[in-house]
């Protein structure tokens, strides 16, 4: 009997401190089947924001609470999030934080406002192979791209991009590899290269949108990676106003 006693007493202890889920937020919850929405003003964890689901096939995929400028509260998410979800969360190089689940994972992240770099919560499902944490595959994508722009040949560059590449606005395009090798210097020049071969132009992760992007001062162009499977690839760039 003192065994089943003591067995019992262990199991609600282990079940007042288990982790819990997070799916849903501000009345979005992942995998609600929803084709129309509208961005609602909203308060959580102490702050004023705006929340938004973000729909793919008629159904949420990922939920974002984006806090208003000046909210005292902001630095507090992550204790609030923490006391919540019942464990701590993993921060990776750029300082977002991560609590991953089996049926919903929450990440604390920042985006830039009006008020400079305001928190950001997002409810996302759970994966083993998250964007922006040490084992996405980016590493070893980087290291090959940066001996690539060290040999200073395009065609050895070439491969980590997907093509046809372009702007949205096709003010640069290059078709394929061929014609990428001709005309690179467009994009990439050589102070670019060197930048990025040596690594004093490193490139910085979003969580939203689950890419790596770096800048080319020369071309005033950004570059957006992606991952389609295990494959990394430059899949995007967009023309920076020099504004």
């Amino acid at each position: 009997m003192k065994l089943a006693v003591t067995f019992t007493l262990a199991l609600a202890a282990a079940a007042s401190t288990a982790r819990a889920d997070i799916t849903s937020l501000g009345g979005y919850s992942l995998g609600q089947k929803l084709t129309k929405y509208k961005a609602k003003k909203i308060t959580l964890y102490g702050c004023a924001g705006t929340i938004e689901p973000r729909i793919e096939k008629k159904k949420v995929t990922r939920v974002l609470f984006e806090v208003a400028p000046g909210c005292a509260a902001a630095g507090a998410i992550a204790d609030a999030l923490t006391k919540e979800l019942g464990s701590a969360p993993v921060a990776n190089a750029e300082g977002d934080k991560l609590w991953e689940g089996t049926t919903g994972s929450v990440i604390l992240t920042k985006v830039l406002g009006g008020g400079g770099d305001q928190p950001e919560v997002l409810v996302v499902p759970p994966t083993t192979k998250r964007v922006c944490w040490p084992d996405d595959g980016f590493a070893a994508f980087w290291t090959g791209f940066q001996k690539a722009a060290a040999s200073g040949k395009p065609a050895a560059m070439a491969p980590s991009f997907a093509f046809p590449f372009s702007d949205d606005d096709k003010y640069l395009e290059f078709k394929d590899a061929k014609a990428f090798a001709k005309t690179s210097t467009k994009l990439i020049g050589d102070d670019d290269a060197k930048a990025i071969a040596t690594g004093e132009k490193k490139p910085t992760c979003s969580v939203d949108e689950a890419s790596y992007s770096i800048f080319l001062d020369g071309s005033n162009y950004d570059l957006a990676a992606t991952r389609t499977g295990s494959t990394w690839q430059w899949t995007s760039m967009s023309l920076v106003s020099p504004d």
